[in-house]
C-alpha cells in the first residue's frame, strides 16, 4: 500500500500543513481582538456609536407614569 503512494504524500503533507499554519495564523489574529495593532477592532468607535444610540433612545422616550406603558392592559 505505501509503495503506491510514496510521491504523492509530499503534496498532500504541504497541503495539510500550509493549512493548519494558516488556521493557527488566524487563530492567533483573534485570539485578542481589542488592542491597538493595525488588525485589532476599532474598540473606541464601536463604544461611540452604542453611546450615541442609547442616548437617542433615552432622548425619544416618552414621559409619563409606568402604568401608561405597560403593554400587556
Amino acid at each position: 500500500m505505501l509503495k503506491g503512494i510514496s510521491w504523492r504524500m509530499v503534496p498532500l503533507v504541504t497541503v495539510v500543513a500550509f493549512t493548519l499554519m494558516g488556521i493557527e495564523g488566524i487563530a492567533n489574529e483573534i485570539e485578542m481582538p481589542f488592542g491597538k495593532d493595525s488588525a485589532d477592532l476599532p474598540l473606541e468607535r464601536y463604544c461611540a456609536a452604542l453611546r450615541s444610540e442609547v442616548e437617542y433612545i433615552i432622548e425619544r422616550m416618552p414621559e409619563g407614569p409606568e402604568e401608561d406603558l405597560d403593554p400587556f392592559e
